[in-house]
């Protein structure tokens, strides 16, 4: 259609920044780097290429964030545990 103009895919660049500083740095780090390379195909207007890595940077970013709260909630618990069982 005349007039409509296609979105360009979101390269989760930040969002992915912060889960790997926040949640799980292994993780994190490859959604950001998919995020990088989403933001460089943005650049060279290579739309479909974009589109893949845009993809695969939210998969990744999920991964990051559901794997840092578990981590963080097996972390804090282990912690409260261990507190308890100092008294």
């Amino acid at each position: 259609m005349p007039g409509d103009v296609e979105r360009a895919p979101r390269t989760y660049l930040a969002w992915s920044a912060a889960a790997t500083i926040l949640c799980l740095f292994p993780v994190g780090a490859v959604a950001l780097g998919y995020g990088v390379a989403t933001h460089r195909a943005l650049g060279r207007d290579d739309r479909d290429r974009a589109r893949r890595h845009s993809r695969v940077a939210r998969r990744w970013l999920i991964a990051a964030l559901a794997t840092g709260l578990v981590v963080n909630a097996l972390l804090a618990s282990t912690l409260i545990v261990l507190g308890a069982l100092s008294r």
